[in-house]
């Protein structure tokens, strides 16, 4: 399954096959729901990666179309489906499978040092912080983000040095962080929406 998983992220993605090191393949879920196909009884196992930059998408084989698009046009619902008038409808319950994954992936975030790898070598908490709004959806409060991700042990380190300028409204150049060696956070960053659900 892995191996089948990989030969499909290259033939949809364009990515060669010599640069899937760099893509985080992960099994998702599996789905088997009698009727999910119409025409017949088929069983799916979905696969989950993360990479942080890919090509522009090819058709390949068994698809005449490929290209990315924005999780937001969907007009997911969070319970498995999208909502009426979405312009890009998604096949059988592909809406759930894609929202499980969204899921996975915002979960990621929260307890991984994951979103460190979408950054540069060298990046400022603007920019990670930047990642995380981008992937939960959510606009995250600066100084709140700044203070949790420096209170994760091993999560960034310093390189003493600064970013070349100063912020979008001046002030003083950003500090700049590499990412550290912690794989697991702890405490987990959790989206706001979370957080207020947990309390």
């Amino acid at each position: 399954l892995d191996a089948a998983a990989a030969r499909e992220v290259a033939e949809e993605t364009g990515v060669r096959a010599d640069a899937l090191d760099r893509v985080h393949l992960e099994q998702l879920a599996a789905y088997g729901t009698p009727e999910r196909d119409p025409r017949l009884r088929v069983v799916s196992i979905a696969y989950l990666a993360f990479a942080p930059e890919m090509p522009e998408p090819q058709a390949g084989s068994d698809a005449a179309d490929a290209a990315w698009t924005p999780v937001s046009t969907l007009g997911l619902t969070g319970h498995g489906s999208q909502r009426p008038g979405t312009t890009r409808r998604l096949a059988f319950d592909h809406a759930a499978i894609l929202t499980d994954g969204l899921e996975r992936a915002r979960s990621k975030l929260e307890y991984t040092a994951l979103a460190t790898t979408f950054c540069a070598p060298e990046f400022t908490i603007p920019e990670l912080r930047a990642v995380y709004e981008t992937v939960w959806g959510e606009e995250l409060h600066a100084g709140n983000f700044h203070r949790k991700v420096l209170s994760v042990p091993g999560f960034v380190e310093s390189t003493g040095a600064t970013s070349e300028r100063g912020g979008r409204r001046g002030g003083p150049r950003a500090r700049l962080y590499r990412a550290g060696d912690a794989r697991l956070l702890h405490p987990a960053l959790l989206r706001p929406s979370r957080e207020e659900e947990i309390r």
